[in-house]
């Protein structure tokens, strides 16, 4: 029999025991799944999911497919009617906490009624979301942030985006589900059936009805054929309305619910940036900057006494400021964001040394944008206004009040630098929207070059600009020009205004009804008003491209014409059906000879009679047929210097015809070569 011997060194060691029994298997006990809370909706959501539909709907029929015009208010007047409803109804909305952004939504409104600009369109359509955004947050209660703070581009993110993408399926839920009666029947599936119903039934009715009157039936074909020709286009609208409601639902059933809050929340910057290493960066930038300016300080401040460096011309001197200014700006903006924020803090507050070199930084870059605008104002005085001129110019005069409120709030803590930025900024972009920026560029220029007879008007930049200029244009068309001035780049310009204008008026008069706005229409009436000043006639292959009565034009085209008294030309450009230029222009029109120069040709030449009606030259083939008219060969010989020109004589009112056909090669002749 064997025993166990303990080992009398280390009586605690015990021998294992001999075949240890496995360990116990506990089998892990199945944890029930959470269950996901039912969804609670009632039957504002429902109204409010048909709604959401008709707004998506109309988003695209108004703005998206419609023009940045009446269709623009018309859209956020409907948007907020339906939301201002569903809130309402719903007791989940407060409209006085958001009522003070009304204002600033209410006038980017009106510029949609009042002003043709594109590039401001579509940044007040921008603008417009972004504060329609915040209000909806405002008064349904749901801002992360305090008004006007620095998180308040946060909640705009949280509001456009992240409430939105959180709750994408909200509206496919509540329209499946629908809501209950009282008697727990849904409601959607029933007004579903009640349509599918009706069709087959209204199909009947609509037909024996036609049947009965001829009038309804006239009104009845009218309304087939509109839907016929629209049904598709508006099939898809519907569509992407669709797919616009989905978050547009999402979003506001979020602010409803309260659901997803603090969904977008900023980052949190603590301040371990070490003091010396911010310190030794601003010093040194400091200091590069500080040479700078004392480097290039004829170069930089010359434009505040309007004089051009040695070597330089004006846009180029202008240019570079511009882009000195950007390049500058941006860099020390981000430098003072990122020490101002990262910075280590004692007591809440950053150092003073630390707080002079940002103030440093801040007055230097001021003073560089000070001569950027200077260049910019003198650049303008020489070469006129521009879209870019006008808009760089703002921007300008908008960063240097951001640098400026830097300043303020660098100096004192607790100034909101954001809250002033906010308000500025809106006060300042209304203000460049009522401006009336293009009809100021057109005024600008054409005054400019009245005085300043060295000055070339720059017509074709015209064509960039909104419609507000049109009745400037025509003024300008309808003016007289100054004996011996207009040369071909006078009668270019009108030219090329004449072609502005006349696709203006095809493109107003096939304008839809959301882009209607007032600067659009008073063009339009202009327009119409004005057609014989820049109407395009077509004749075959020919275009008309100017006219006029001046003597000296004449004389281009004819140089050995002398002793006329007065003269009336028409100046075509031939171009292919396609209307791209084929290398030929046509000048012709009549001249009233004085006696002595008639009597002078009609001795020296034959003149033949010629048999009417007759064929070869189209302008000479639309002469009145009353009178006798004679051609000259031999005369037409002596003429002929520029081109071929062709004469016809009518004897009676001592009047001599004129057409001069020349093909050109571009760009060598020095009347036509510029009009490409």
């Amino acid at each position: 029999m064997e025993t166990n011997v303990v080992n009398e060194n280390n009586p605690g060691a015990q021998q294992p025991p001999i075949n240890p029994a496995p360990p116990q298997y506990y089998a892990p006990q199945q944890q029930p799944l959470a269950k996901k809370p039912p969804l609670n909706f009632d039957k504002t959501d429902s109204l409010f999911a048909g709604i959401a539909i008709i707004t998506g709907f109309l988003f695209f029929e108004c703005i998206f497919f419609g023009g940045l015009g009446f269709g623009v208010p018309l859209f956020f007047i409907a948007a907020y009617a339906g939301v201002l409803l569903y809130g309402l109804k719903s007791k989940s909305m407060d409209i006085k906490k958001g009522a003070p952004l009304f204002i600033p939504i209410v006038l980017l409104l009106f510029c949609f009624v009042l002003f043709d600009n594109t590039v401001l369109g579509i940044l007040d359509i921008g603008f417009l979301f972004f504060l329609s955004v915040l209000q909806f947050m405002t008064m349904f209660g749901v801002r992360d942030y305090e008004k006007l703070s620095k998180g308040v581009v946060f909640d705009f993110i949280g509001g456009f985006l992240g409430r939105p993408l959180m709750n994408l399926d909200k509206l496919f839920v509540i329209t499946a589900k629908g809501t209950k009666d009282e008697k727990g029947k849904r409601l959607v599936w029933r007004i579903m059936l009640g349509v599918v119903i009706c069709v087959p039934l209204l199909a009947v009715i609509l037909s024996l009805l036609s049947s009965a009157d001829l009038a309804f039936e006239g009104v009845l074909k009218k309304i087939s054929d509109f839907i016929g020709m629209s049904i598709w286009e508006y099939f898809g609208k519907f569509i992407l309305g669709c797919m616009a409601a989905v978050p547009l639902f999402g979003a506001i059933f979020a602010f409803r619910y309260k659901l997803g809050k603090g969904a977008v929340k900023i980052p949190a910057v603590a301040g371990n940036v070490d003091d010396v290493v911010a310190y030794t960066v601003l010093t040194i930038v400091n200091a590069v900057y500080l040479f700078f300016l004392f480097v290039q300080f004829n170069y930089m401040f010359l434009a505040f006494r309007g004089k051009l460096p040695g070597g330089f011309i004006y846009s180029e001197y202008a240019r570079r400021g511009f882009f000195e200014l950007v390049a500058i700006a941006a860099i020390n903006l981000g430098i003072s964001i990122v020490f101002y924020l990262f910075t280590r803090r004692k007591e809440g507050r950053i150092s003073k040394g630390l707080k002079g070199c940002l103030l440093a930084l801040a007055c230097m870059t001021l003073v560089i944008i000070a001569s950027a605008v200077s260049k910019m104002v003198m650049y303008m005085q020489v070469y006129g206004l521009t879209q870019l001129r006008v808009y760089t110019s703002w921007f300008m005069i908008l960063l240097a009040v951001v640098f400026l409120l830097a300043v303020i709030k660098i100096i004192s803590r607790k100034f909101n630098a954001v809250k002033i930025i906010c308000v500025f900024f809106t006060v300042w972009f209304l203000a460049l929207n009522y401006a009336g920026v293009d009809a100021l560029i057109v005024r600008y220029n054409i005054s400019k070059s009245e005085m300043d007879k060295s000055v070339v008007l720059d017509v074709n930049m015209f064509r960039s600009l909104s419609d507000s200029m049109v009745p400037y244009a025509v003024e300008l068309l309808n003016g007289e020009t100054e004996t011996g001035k207009p040369s071909f780049d006078v009668i270019m310009a009108k030219y090329t205004l004449k072609n502005d204008l006349a696709d203006r008026y095809n493109r107003l008069a096939e304008a839809n009804w959301q882009a209607f706005n007032l600067s659009s229409y008073q063009a339009k009436k202009a327009l119409e008003k004005n057609k014989d000043t820049f109407r395009i006639n077509f004749d075959g292959n020919y275009l008309r491209a100017a006219s006029g009565q001046d003597k000296d034009m004449l004389l281009r085209f004819i140089p050995k014409m002398e002793k006329f008294q007065s003269c009336a030309w028409y100046l075509d450009l031939v171009r292919e059906k396609e209307f791209n230029w084929n290398g030929e222009y046509r000048f012709y029109g009549y001249a009233i000879l004085s006696p002595a120069y008639y009597d002078q040709i009609t001795s020296n030449f034959v003149w033949d009679e010629l048999d009417i009606p007759f064929t070869g030259i189209a302008y000479f083939e639309n002469l009145p047929d009353s009178v006798k008219l004679y051609a000259s060969s031999g005369y037409e010989t002596a003429m002929n210097e520029n081109g071929t020109v062709n004469f016809v004589l009518d004897k009676t009112s001592k009047k001599l015809y004129f057409n001069v056909s020349k093909n050109y090669l571009y760009p060598n002749d020095e009347y036509i070569s510029r009009m490409d």
